[in-house]
């Protein structure tokens, strides 16, 4: 066997040519452009990652923006109805004094008739 290698080192090739398929051995070729279709698949996928990051940014800061206004809103209708308490409240007040002042203006009459009646009758 060692005679018949080195007398002809091509058929070792022709051996191998025969026993395998090399049709489905890759070339350097191949390999390249594997390598290049993942390299551009990648930039594909991190490019919509990142444009599906931004997108998702974008939500949230509206989402944000929404609840910022509906704080502020909520406030402002908070101020609204403190101010609407703070009126009925005087008036409340308002009409005790008036009541008390007309419940001493009474008690004041009903004592002036009790004694005209104690000391006049």
């Amino acid at each position: 066997m060692k005679e018949v290698l080195e007398e002809d080192p091509g058929i070792i090739h022709s051996i191998l040519a025969k026993i395998v398929p090399w049709e489905k051995l890759s070339t350097k070729d191949d390999l390249r452009q594997t390598i290049d279709i993942s390299e551009k698949r990648f930039e594909e996928m991190l490019h919509y990652s990142e444009k599906r990051f931004e997108s998702v940014e974008k939500h949230l800061n509206s989402i944000e923006k929404r609840f910022e206004e509906m704080l502020h809103y909520s406030e402002k209708r908070f101020e609204s109805v403190e101010k609407r308490l703070d009126e009925v409240n005087s008036r409340i007040a308002l009409l005790e004094k008036a009541v008390i002042g007309f419940n001493l203006t009474i008690l004041g009459a009903l004592i002036s008739i009790l004694m005209k009646l104690l000391f006049f009758s």
